[in-house]
């Protein structure tokens, strides 16, 4: 069954120049948020003044004027700040340009303003998956996103770091497992600097930790068994013992609306191992079957 459409058609507006009298930015029916900067031109043979306004829906009853009267004209340049924070919904935008003789030239466009975030779940991997890097392949990321008026995108990262995105639901990204092979060094402490600005806009430094290798003792039936662990500052980890060697990962989303509102995740750790490989010996005709543990979880 055709449904009735859930966006406005923007085909129609002021063009790159738009006139003595347009409103250039925002774009009609383009989605806004917070303070928004109106950018257009106020100009005039005989121009006296100019003013902003504002009102609810395609054809307002009522005007709220944003900002006084400006006694100076404007090419293609800031006409005025617009504070949207606490609106939501369709807005129509009134820009009028009045002359000495108080002729009134005007222009208008609508636009839509968002200030509500989207919500969002990492419905896939779970805390605590485990994967095996030669049977899995890749990981099925997958996220369920939705907004009050129109969403934009969800992306994906990875430790940090954004490793893919996707603008049509279901919201999902394949990441291919690689495994680093890394082994723990103990006592190993990799430090970088980074610039930290303060609050009164001067710059410092600051020594941060982006890898530290550490050991812990584990007792076991058959006795006590060191383990090492690496750090990463940015999420990932690596756990070697006897046992084998994992690597894990912290996964989480971003969704972001129309407007630019965004909304993150909570975040999921999921580990990695390597399959067990077993290797066939022959002795003679007898055949030695030995099971190397090169990683398990």
């Amino acid at each position: 069954i055709p449904q009735p459409p859930t966006t406005y058609d923007d085909a129609y507006g002021p063009g790159p120049i738009g006139g003595d009298v347009a409103i250039l930015k925002p774009l009609p029916y383009s989605y806004v948020r917070g303070i928004v900067p109106i950018i257009g031109n106020a100009k005039s043979p005989n121009f006296k003044m100019y003013r902003l306004e504002y009102g609810h829906g395609l054809n307002p009853s009522a005007w709220s004027q944003i900002g006084g009267d400006h006694y100076n004209q404007v090419d293609n340049n800031v006409l005025e700040f617009w504070d949207a924070s606490g609106l939501e919904g369709l807005y129509t935008l009134q820009l009028s340009v009045i002359d000495h003789d108080n002729t009134v030239k005007r222009s208008t466009i609508q636009v839509t303003v968002d200030n509500t975030p989207p919500q969002v779940e990492l419905i896939h991997p779970e805390d605590g998956d485990l994967y095996v890097m030669e049977d899995d392949e890749w990981v099925n990321i997958q996220a369920y996103a939705t907004d009050n008026i129109s969403m934009d995108r969800v992306e994906f990262y990875l430790d940090g770091g954004k490793v893919g995105e996707s603008s049509v639901p279901p919201y999902s990204f394949k990441w291919t497992i690689t495994m680093s092979d890394i082994v723990p060094i103990p006592g190993l402490v990799v430090t970088t600097t980074v610039p930290i600005t303060n609050p009164d806009g001067s710059i410092s430094w600051q020594v941060i930790t982006v890898t530290q290798s550490t050991v812990e003792e584990r007792v076991t039936p058959e006795g006590v068994e060191l383990v090492y662990r690496m750090d990463f500052a940015n999420g990932m980890g690596i756990i070697s013992d006897t046992v084998g060697y994992t690597e894990t990962h912290l996964i989480h989303v971003v969704a972001y609306d129309a407007a630019g509102n965004s909304t993150e995740s909570e975040k999921v750790r999921i580990y990695v191992v390597h399959e067990k490989e077993e290797e066939e010996e022959k002795v003679g005709l007898l055949p030695v079957w030995r099971q190397r543990d090169t990683a398990a979880f």
